[in-house]
């Protein structure tokens, strides 16, 4: 029977809702972009949450003015929720804006061209700098121009992130739908 523990559940409830929708419209969606789905899925998300958090009420026969209140205490909570998972997901595109804007605002007086950010932000450049903080930290090493794992720990770290990758991005083809660690 539902009661307190529902009411106070109905946020975190919501927040499945829509990670489990977001992850299923990504991938009916494919090569769309991840964040396209984001605004459905976080109105299904709130619409379970609300609906669990009525039934609560309900349950409770908790007057108007602790109905409203416990109800946009849900509410607020679920926005926190969501606007946390929309950052995590929408990180990587944030850090590179930051870093480019940051650019920006350092040569203001002279301003940057499409050749100088291509330079700059172009796929070698990208590897070369991730290549590079890898190895400081220990995680890579380096022996004449091949590199190797360091610690051990970024093993377990980088099994982890492909199988987040996996589970979230859409599929290119069908022959990569499983990354080949994930493979029977």
């Amino acid at each position: 029977m539902p009661g307190e523990g529902t009411l106070a559940i109905a946020p975190i409830t919501g927040m499945a809702g829509l990670v489990v929708v977001h992850l299923i419209l990504v991938r009916i969606l494919g090569t769309r972009g991840v964040l396209a789905p984001f605004p459905v899925a976080f109105l299904v998300g709130g619409l379970l949450g609300g609906v669990l958090n009525t039934v609560a009420l309900q349950t409770l026969q908790k007057g108007p003015a602790d109905a409203v209140a416990l109800s946009l205490l849900n509410g607020l909570a679920y926005l926190a929720l969501g606007f946390v998972y929309f950052n995590l997901v929408n990180m990587n595109l944030t850090s590179l804006r930051i870093r480019l804007l940051r650019e920006l605002l350092e040569r203001q007086a002279t301003g940057l061209g499409l050749d100088e950010l291509m330079e700059e932000y172009g796929p070698e450049e990208i590897l070369t700098l991730r290549l590079e903080r890898l190895t400081r930290s220990g995680h890579l090493l380096r022996r004449g121009d091949r590199y190797y794992t360091g610690r051990g720990g970024i093993v377990l770290i980088a099994i982890f992130f492909d199988f987040l990758k996996w589970l979230v991005l859409p599929r290119k083809s069908s022959d990569s739908s499983v990354p080949s660690r994930f493979r029977a």
